[in-house]
């Protein structure tokens, strides 16, 4: 389908799913909230409409909806990454995920289930607390939501506010492991990074982002540094470090332990001590740092099988206990409480005069064998496998652009170009063109997707439907 365009696919299903009478009305009635206004939304998204906006055939489209809809139990198992990565993404995966609510696929033997209960209990380290009484984090007042959910600034919006010097100016940044190419528009936020008077980063090697440091602090690698997983496999583990770390590398915690001392609230990260820290952590289970290093093929935690519709004891984690349909969340924080759908703010239907200089819709981020993100491509037997960028592109369009596999393509859009090497394969749909991510220099594909229409819940960059235009160099 389009990229982009799944929340439109999700409600078509929907449509067709409520209009055969094959939804769960007991399930609906006693575990949902808004399923009547989802209807009415559904309503408007005929098979016929949704393969106007996705290009997914209205013939497919409800032969999907009755496959799944008439094979319970069915499970959705799809990845958040393709769903999310866009300017309506939340919503988007809403829709997906509501499938499985609207035909009581939850908590059933072999629909989508909740792991088995765990006597997994710790501490939480991450000063949430004291955050929340200091000025308010990057992206926190824009993305309320997403910081009080996960305790975390949203990083996407700082070159807005180097700029704009609100909520209160940056001036100096300290960054573990920055990754400039993470970033929409990169180009632009290395220029606000250069306005700083002052940059430091962790690194392992040298990247672009260490370009951009004044001070690089080598850190220690995960065979270098004692590792506690609290639940790895059913166990509690810590792991030890097989060597020494070399020269002056230093592990992350001694550095955030001797910069909280510097600060003030050494005491916060126990002055300094990892093995306080672990027990802290562990302190709700009884497990100390010492029991751990007595045992270190780790101690195992006690697994119970969750019980079929666990919700009718339990509920569900929400203000009402129920699936919200219509979200609360959402609508306290003044946005559609149900999952509607949008057209990306980049598309050949919302811009058609845009769409005429950058005809093809760009996705990317697709993932490879070889490489995690920005990881492992200065290593040469993991090179061999990827050596040069591709782009996917396919066969008419590539015919039509006299683009050949191997060619070195120039992949552009409104913020600038990249290059790439071509390969053409039927893959990919017409129109699309998917790209590699986090690739340096001039390959960086973050440097052609747009900044400024970040997701309103999640603050997450559109990175996966822009408008480009592909040409042989």
């Amino acid at each position: 389908l389009r990229p982009g365009t799944d929340g439109a696919l999700a409600l078509a299903m929907m449509n067709v799913i409520i209009g055969e009478n094959l939804h769960d009305k007991d399930f609906l009635d006693k575990w949902t909230v808004g399923f009547t206004d989802l209807k009415k939304l559904a309503d408007e998204y005929t098979p016929e409409r949704a393969e106007k906006i996705t290009g997914v055939p209205a013939a497919k489209i409800r032969e999907a909806a009755l496959l799944y809809a008439r094979n319970k139990p069915a499970k959705l198992h799809m990845s958040s990454n393709s769903t999310t990565h866009h300017a309506n993404g939340v919503q988007n995966h809403r829709a997906v995920i509501l499938l499985a609510a609207i035909t009581g696929n939850i908590g059933v033997p072999g629909g989508n289930i909740l792991g088995p209960i765990s006597n997994l209990k710790t501490n939480d380290i991450t000063l949430h607390e004291r955050v929340a009484k200091m000025p308010p984090g990057v992206g926190s007042t824009r993305f309320p939501i997403w910081t009080e959910r996960y305790h975390e600034m949203q990083s996407n919006a700082i070159a807005d506010q180097i700029e704009s010097g609100r909520p209160y100016p940056i001036k100096a940044l300290f960054s573990p492991g920055l990754d400039i190419q993470f970033f929409a528009n990169s180009r632009r936020l290395v220029e606000d990074l250069n306005k700083l008077d002052f940059i430091a980063v962790t690194e392992y090697f040298h990247t672009p982002s260490t370009q951009v440091a004044d001070i690089v602090l080598p850190i220690a690698s995960w065979l270098e540094r004692p590792i506690l997983l609290t639940d790895y496999f059913g166990y509690t583990k810590l792991i030890q470090p097989a060597v020494s770390p070399p020269g002056e590398c230093r592990t992350e915690w001694d550095i955030y332990a001797g910069l909280a001392k510097r600060l003030g609230f050494g005491d916060l990260f126990w002055d300094g001590s990892f093995e306080k820290c672990v027990d802290h952590i562990l302190e709700p289970m009884k497990i100390t740092y010492k029991d751990l290093i007595k045992h270190p093929e780790g101690i195992k935690l006690e697994l119970q099988p969750r019980p079929a519709k666990h919700y009718e004891k339990t509920g569900f984690q929400t203000a009402s206990g129920k699936v919200e349909i219509a979200s609360s969340v959402l609508a306290k924080h003044g946005l559609e409480p149900l999952p509607v759908y949008k057209e990306p703010p980049e598309s050949p239907q919302t811009q058609p005069e845009l769409s005429k200089k950058y005809p093809l819709v760009m996705t990317s981020g697709a993932r490879v064998m070889a490489y995690t993100h920005s990881q492992f491509r200065n290593i040469p037997r993991l090179r061999k496998l990827m050596p040069d960028p591709l782009v996917d592109i396919n066969p008419a369009d590539a015919a039509s652009r006299n683009i050949k596999t191997g060619d070195t393509a120039i992949i552009s859009s409104p913020r600038g170009s990249i290059k790439m090497k071509a390969k053409v394969t039927d893959t990919i749909l017409p129109g699309v063109v998917s790209l590699p991510h986090h690739w340096p220099g001039e390959a960086n594909v973050n440097a052609l997707v747009d900044d400024t229409t970040l997701d309103p819940v999640s603050g997450f960059i559109p990175c996966k439907s822009q408008l480009c235009q592909v040409t042989k160099d």
